[in-house]
Formats: C-alpha cells, structure tokens, sequence
C-alpha cells in the first residue's frame, strides 16, 4: 500500500502534467493574440523534457504587453484550466492531510481495529474539521506549523502564512467545485496555478519529515 506521501505524490506529478498541457495550449493562444507563428522548437523540448515549461507558468508578465493580458483575460480556456488546476491541488493536499493522520494514529494505537474504528467516525469533509481532529486527536497545531516556503509573488496566490495559503485554497476549491469559477479570487494566468502547485509539494515535504 503507498503511503500518504507516495499517494500525494503521484498526484502532485498528475497535476504536473496538467499545467504542462496547459502551458502547450496557452502558447498557442498568445501567438493566436500575437498573430506570430507559434515557436514549435519550444513546443517539442516542452513535450520532450518532464521538467520544461514556458514563461507563461510563473513569467508571463514579462513577456505580454497589456493589451495582450486584456484579451488573454478573455481567453476562458485557459482560466478554466488553472482554476481545476487550483482545484486539484487543494484536492492533493486535504486527501494527504486524511491519509497522514490515519498513519500517525496508527503509530500511537497497538489496536489496529481500534484506528479503525475512530477514522470510520471521523469526517473529513472541511478542513476544520481536520485541524480540528489533528489538535485533539493528535495534538498537532497545523495552524502554528509555519515552515519557510519562498514562493514567487503572485497576484491571488501570496497568503500571510502557510496555513491561511490552505485555506485560501480551500475556499477557492469550494467556490469552483460549486459555482463552477472562484469568485472570491482571480485565478486567470498559469502562474496562478503554479504558485499554489508549488507551494502545496513544499508544504507537504517539510510537513512529512517534521512529523515523520
């Protein structure tokens, strides 16, 4: 059985791969805007190379003028793909959360059946509810957890500590999983679903070794 970090994992390169694909359709959008033959020799070592990516991930800023930006904002395929990009993401990080505490219960009960019997009356459907059940069950403050993640700043995506950073995906994710679209965030660019991706592999890295 993989454990809560393997499965993470295999859903962080899952996501990985989303934002790569978005990356693809995204240059392709700009040199539609641009009216300019789209680069092909970037296209290839994007798809030849796990680990390339374009500007447009985490520097389109630098490279569109704002009239570009204007009609980009008005591409809707693109918004909508960073936004189930932000919705995965949260998605990745409360299923680890669910996964990691069954794992550090069970190193705290000899009784087998007993860790099972607590986790089938637990509901892990807010994240509340798993600070909550992480506080009193576990005695672990994931709220007072404050690793050092530098992430690059961005426009939605810059909370005030890690913790609100989970939340402020949570809320997002709750908004897109039910209206269809964040109305409380502006998530339009792919570096606005970099930021979070990122920041969410760095949380629960330093998380799974800090409580190992």
């Amino acid at each position: 059985m993989s454990s809560a970090f393997q499965t993470f994992e295999s859903h962080y390169h899952s996501i990985k791969k989303l934002i790569r694909s978005a990356d693809l359709y995204a240059i392709h959008s700009l040199a539609s805007i641009k009216h300019e033959p789209v680069d092909l020799g970037l296209i290839e070592k994007i798809i030849k190379n796990e680990n390339s990516h374009s500007l447009m991930v985490h520097g389109w800023e630098f490279i569109m003028s704002e009239s570009e930006k204007k009609i980009l904002d008005q591409d809707p395929h693109i918004s909508g793909l960073c936004e189930q990009i932000v919705q995965a993401t949260y998605i990745s990080i409360e299923n680890y959360l669910k996964n990691r505490f069954e794992e550090l219960l069970s190193t705290r009960l000899d009784n087998k059946y007993l860790c099972e019997g607590i986790m089938k009356n637990l509901s892990f459907t807010s994240l509340s509810r798993i600070k909550k059940y992480y506080a009193d069950i576990l005695d672990i403050r994931l709220a007072e957890f404050k690793p050092d993640i530098t992430n690059r700043p961005n426009d939605w995506f810059n909370p005030n500590s890690p913790w609100e950073g989970i939340n402020m995906l949570s809320v997002a994710r709750n908004e897109i999983a039910h209206e269809g679209y964040s109305t409380k965030y502006r998530i339009k660019y792919l570096s606005d679903a970099y930021a979070p991706w990122y920041f969410s592999w760095r949380w629960v890295g330093i998380f799974s070794s800090k409580y190992s």
